[in-house]
């Protein structure tokens, strides 16, 4: 893989539950925890290889649905219901990476030691402001009253044109 940053979401996306997303094939999820601060580990738990982006935040941690260990957001496993919480395995913690929450948007580096995130200047545009969204509701509102209106018009020039006439013909004087 690249050794660069890699913009995966809006912040505004990831609200209180996971976000599962890919990168260049590797599955990872993203989420929140304590202050805020966004999470990114491998979409698998490392106990059973299920994908953890199914479970759940509690407690500002990662939750694994299928035996619930408990992730933060550097990938330590902070609890296990059949261990007691004062015992700690490094092999329990699960794979973490490196994320920037900038400008309104969060970037992942898949690196160990990643350089240094680049200065942003200035915020970037968003699409959203320069194509309007098919799915919004008032644009599709809009345009089917719109697409109705047109049709109404159109079968009333229609009819006018095509009547008039006739009523003039029939209501000419003859001498």
């Amino acid at each position: 893989m690249e050794e660069k940053w890699y913009r995966v979401c809006k912040s505004n996306d990831l609200i209180n539950k996971p976000l599962s997303k890919n990168i260049n094939g590797i599955p990872i999820v993203l989420f929140r925890g304590k202050e805020q601060k966004v999470g990114v580990l491998l979409d698998r738990c490392p106990h059973r290889n299920i994908q953890m982006s199914k479970g759940w935040v509690e407690n500002e941690n990662l939750v694994c649905r299928h035996h619930g260990w408990h992730f933060d957001t550097d990938g330590i496993c902070k609890k296990v219901a059949q261990i007691k919480e004062d015992e700690e395995n490094n092999e329990r913690n699960a794979i973490s990476f490196n994320s920037v929450e900038e400008n309104g948007f969060i970037y992942v580096h898949c690196d160990a030691s990643p350089k240094q995130f680049p200065q942003i200047k200035e915020r970037p545009a968003e699409i959203k402001y320069l194509v309007p969204q098919i799915n919004n509701e008032k644009f599709l509102k809009f345009f089917l009253q719109l697409g109705i209106m047109l049709i109404i018009f159109g079968i009333l020039i229609f009819l006018w044109f095509r009547l008039i006439p006739i009523f003039f013909i029939n209501k000419v004087d003859t001498f």
